[in-house]
Parts: C-alpha cells; sequence; structure tokens
C-alpha cells in the first residue's frame, strides 16, 4: 500500500483555522490515518549491524525465491535493535536516505549490494512506509571508516552500518 498526501486548497480551509500552518493528511490505501500540523521534517540517526548482500538474501526452495537464513537473522537483529530505541515511525514521503559503511575487516566490498536488506528491515520495523522511489527519491550510500574494537564488540565482528533518514 502506498502512502499519499491530500493538501486541502485554501478555499477549503476552515475560517479559524490559520493560514500561516499548513496540514496534511495521511492516507494509506484509501483509510485516513491522521493529519499532521505543519509538516515539520523529522530525522533520525541510528547504528545497524553489517548487513548481507543483496546476493544472498534470496535462495531457491521448491522452485521459489524464499529469504535466505542470513537475511532473516539480519531483519531480526534489526529489529530487535529498533525495538530498544524510540525511533520515528511512519516515513511516508520524500525522504534522503544516507548509509555509511564500517567494516570489520579490510576486505573488499560493494557498498551498493547492502542497501537492499537496511531498507528491508527499516519497512518491516514500520520506520519507512515503503522503499520505492517515491519515497526515497534520494539515496547516498557511502564506504566509511574501519570500525573499532568497541564497535565490533556492540554490532558483531563484521561491522556496522550508520543509517540516517530526514524527510516527511
Amino acid at each position: 500500500r502506498r502512502a499519499t498526501r491530500h493538501r486541502p486548497s485554501d478555499t477549503s480551509r476552515p475560517a479559524t483555522e490559520s493560514p500561516s500552518e499548513p496540514s496534511s493528511t495521511v492516507a494509506v490505501g484509501g483509510r485516513r490515518l491522521g493529519t499532521i500540523p505543519g509538516d515539520k521534517p523529522m530525522r533520525m540517526d541510528l547504528g545497524l549491524p553489517w548487513p548481507p548482500s543483496t546476493n544472498s538474501i534470496r535462495i531457491a526452495r521448491r522452485g521459489r525465491l524464499v529469504a535466505s537464513p542470513k537475511a532473516r537473522l539480519y531483519r531480526h537483529e534489526a529489529l530487535q535493535r529498533l525495538a530498544l530505541i524510540n525511533w520515528p515511525r511512519g516515513f511516508a514521503g520524500p525522504c534522503r536516505f544516507t548509509m555509511t559503511l564500517h567494516p570489520g575487516t579490510r576486505r573488499r566490498y560493494d557498498p551498493d549490494n547492502r542497501t537492499k536488506s537496511v531498507l528491508d528491515a527499516l519497512v518491516a520495523a514500520g520506520v519507512l512506509l515503503d522503499d520505492d522511489a517515491e519515497v526515497i527519491p534520494w539515496q547516498l550510500v557511502r564506504a566509511g571508516r574501519r570500525a573499532t574494537a568497541e564497535e565490533l564488540a556492540e554490532y558483531g565482528r563484521m561491522g556496522w552500518v550508520h543509517v540516517e533518514l530526514e524527510g516527511q
């Protein structure tokens, strides 16, 4: 289901509503979920464990593609980490997504192959309503510094990912 925002025109506003503070209605699948006064941008910074590569998140079982054990384990770990913090939910529309990878080893990796698992975990947790180009028109994936010993102890021996989301 896609989230859509409907902005009422100035003529449809009641006379008591302040025109300086616009409001919008958030609707999913035609159902109204609520009104957001002023559309203030939300921001989120968080650290997640090292994601599996896109090449290893699907496996064939009985002629179908299903999530691999690595992908299921990563989603579980990411959901647990997101449950421990008070994160904003429901980024519905244009968001700026920045992901910085901090590997635990000097092994070479492709930064683009790590994005899908992170976005799928954020959608599963309800942080993002969807991970398509309408919700995330701007993505930046970059390689960061090598993870420190303290970070490896917290996130695991493979490294970690710093995720920044900014939008509505």
